[in-house]
C-alpha cells in the first residue's frame, strides 16, 4: 500500500516582545521529519518516533488531501501548558480533514470570537498628552467659532448705527453766540471764540467731548466778529481779524492750548473781515480778500509766517470779494470760488504759492455767497447752496482740479444759505441748518459716489450763522446761532 503523507500542525511560541502571538506553522509531515529542528521537549515527555505517530494519529485518505486545512488556536488551549523557560514543545497532531472540518467550525467559532474580543481589551489607551492636546484643539476651535460670531454681529450693530443716524442734545455753552469760530484742537477738545449775542464777544469757551461739559478758558484780547480761526502745525489757534461793534481790526492772536491763555502776534498789513485764512502745505498762512475798514470788499492778500510772526504781502486776487470760500487742494494750490462785490460772484481763481500768482480758472455754473466749500475724498470740491443776488440757491456743483472745470451733481433738498457743511469719516458731506426766511434745522446727506442728497434726521434746534465740527470719535458738534426765536447757546451731537 502506497504511503499517503500526513498534515503535520506544529504550534510553536515566541518570545514576548510587545505581546504575546502564537504562530501557525503548516508543513508537509514528510518534509518536516527531514527539516524540522525538535524543540526541547518538557520533563514528563518522550520523543515519538515516526511509527508511533502514524499509530497514534489517524491517517488522512486521499480524497481529503484536496481539501484547505483550518486550524485555530486561542489562548485557552495553549494557558494549560506550563512555562519552561520561555520555550514550548510542538504539539503535533493529524486530523481527518472529512470529519474536522464541522467540528472546528463549531468548536472553535466561540474560541475565536474570544480571542478577537481580548485582543480589543489589550489595546492600548491614549497617553494623556494626546488628549490634553485634543482638548486644547477643540476649545480653539470653538472659541474661533465664538470670535467669528461676535464680529458678525458687530458688523451688524454698527450697520444699524450708520444706517439709523441720530442727533443728541448736549450740555448748552456757557455763553450765548452766533457767527463765532470753532477749532478741533490736537487734544480733541473744541475751541470756541468770539461771536455775536447782540453784543460782540471776546471770551471762549472749551467743549470736551469725553464729558460732553463745557468750560470757560481765557479770553481774546479784542472782541471779534465775522474773524477766522486756524490751526497751525504746532498746535495753537490763530485769531485773525474780524470786527467790533465800532471797529474793523487788523490785528491778531494765538490761544495756546496748553496754558488756556491769548497772546497778541503781529497785526495784519490790512484790516478785514469776511476774509478766509488756509494754511499751505508750507506751514505758512494764507489770507484772502474780506471787507476793509472802509466797508469795501478787497482783493489783497498777504502771508504769515508762524516762525517768524511776521505778515508779508503776496500777489492779489484778479477779484476782489468777501464771503466767498477757499480750499486747499492735493496739489497745494488754493481754490477760492464765488463770494461778494458788487454783487454774487462766479468767477473762480487758483493761487500758486510756489509763484505768488493768481490765475483764472474754470467759473461755477450759479454766482453765490454765502455757500460752502467741502473738499472730498476724491480731491474734487463740492459747493453747496448759497445766496444768488437775492434768490436763494439749493444746487451743489464739483470741481475737479484735473480738468479746471465745475460740473452740477444732485441739488439739496431745501435752499439755505448760513448753513454748515462736514465732511464726515465716511466720505459722506453732512448739511445743516441754515437760513430762508426762517431758521432751518433740516438734514441731509450728499454721497460722492452717487451724486445724489438724502435727507436725515433733522436737528433738535433750528439754527442758522452756527458752526459745525468733526471731531475725533467722528461725531459732528453743532454749536450756537440764530434761530426764530434769537440766539443760541444750545450745542447737539450729530451720530452719523
Amino acid at each position: 500500500m502506497q504511503e499517503i503523507p500526513s498534515i503535520r500542525v506544529e504550534l510553536v511560541r515566541r518570545p514576548k516582545r510587545k505581546s504575546s502571538r502564537w504562530i501557525s506553522k503548516v508543513a508537509s509531515s514528510n518534509d518536516n521529519r527531514r527539516n524540522r529542528k525538535h524543540l526541547p521537549l518538557k520533563s514528563d515527555e518522550k520523543s515519538l518516533s515516526t511509527e508511533e505517530h502514524r499509530s497514534n494519529y489517524p491517517v488522512l485518505s486521499n480524497n481529503s488531501l484536496n481539501s484547505d486545512l483550518q486550524t485555530v488556536t486561542t489562548d485557552s488551549q495553549i494557558s494549560s501548558e506550563k512555562k519552561t523557560n520561555r520555550m514550548y514543545t510542538p504539539t503535533i497532531f493529524s486530523l481527518n480533514i472529512e470529519s474536522a472540518t464541522s467540528e472546528i467550525s463549531s468548536n472553535y467559532a466561540p474560541a475565536w470570537d474570544s480571542h478577537k474580543k481580548s485582543k480589543k481589551k489589550n489595546k492600548k489607551c491614549p497617553k494623556p498628552w494626546i488628549i490634553i492636546l485634543g482638548v486644547l484643539i477643540i476649545f480653539m476651535i470653538l472659541v474661533g467659532i465664538a470670535i467669528g460670531i461676535y464680529t458678525l454681529l458687530r458688523k451688524n450693530q454698527l450697520k444699524t448705527t450708520i444706517s439709523n443716524p441720530e442727533w443728541f442734545a448736549t450740555t448748552n455753552m456757557i455763553d450765548i453766540r452766533y457767527y463765532h469760530t470753532a477749532t478741533v484742537l490736537t487734544n480733541g477738545k473744541v475751541l470756541v471764540a468770539g461771536g455775536n449775542n447782540g453784543s460782540v464777544l471776546d471770551n471762549a469757551e472749551l467743549f470736551d467731548p469725553t464729558t460732553e461739559t463745557w468750560i470757560t478758558t481765557g479770553s481774546m484780547n479784542f472782541e471779534r466778529f465775522g474773524h477766522t480761526a486756524t490751526l497751525l502745525a504746532n498746535g495753537q489757534v490763530f485769531i485773525i481779524g474780524g470786527f467790533s461793534s465800532s471797529t474793523q481790526w487788523n490785528s491778531t492772536e494765538l490761544y495756546n492750548p496748553l496754558t488756556g491763555s491769548w497772546i497778541i502776534t503781529s497785526n495784519m498789513i490790512e484790516s478785514r473781515s469776511y476774509h478766509t485764512a488756509t494754511v499751505l502745505q508750507n506751514g505758512k498762512v494764507l489770507v484772502t480778500g474780506g471787507r476793509d475798514d472802509n466797508g469795501v470788499f478787497i482783493s489783497r492778500c498777504e502771508i504769515y509766517n508762524p516762525s517768524t510772526g511776521l505778515w508779508t504781502s503776496t500777489g492779489n486776487m484778479i477779484n476782489a470779494r468777501g464771503l466767498h470760500t477757499a480750499s486747499i487742494l492735493a496739489n497745494g494750490k488754493v481754490l477760492v470760488a464765488g463770494g461778494y462785490d458788487i454783487g454774487a460772484l462766479n468767477t473762480v481763481e487758483l493761487y500758486d504759492p510756489s509763484t505768488g500768482v493768481w490765475t483764472i480758472t474754470g467759473n461755477t455754473n450759479y454766482n453765490r455767497y454765502m455757500h460752502t466749500a467741502s473738499i472730498l475724498n476724491n480731491g474734487k470740491v463740492l459747493i453747496t447752496a448759497g445766496s444768488s443776488n437775492g434768490a436763494l440757491l439749493n444746487t451743489a456743483e464739483l470741481y475737479d482740479p484735473s480738468t479746471g472745470l465745475w460740473s452740477n451733481t444732485g441739488s439739496m433738498n431745501y435752499t439755505a444759505y448760513y448753513h454748515t457743511s462736514s465732511v464726515l469719516q465716511n466720505g459722506n458731506v453732512l448739511v445743516c441748518g441754515g437760513y430762508n426766511s426762517f431758521a432751518l434745522n433740516n438734514a441731509e446727506l450728499y454721497n460722492p459716489s452717487t451724486g445724489l442728497w438724502t435727507s436725515t434726521v433733522s436737528m433738535n434746534s433750528s439754527r442758522y450763522a452756527h458752526v459745525a465740527s468733526v471731531l475725533s470719535n467722528g461725531k459732528v458738534l453743532v454749536t450756537g446761532g440764530s434761530s426764530n426765536i434769537g440766539y443760541l447757546s444750545s450745542s447737539e451731537l450729530y451720530q452719523p
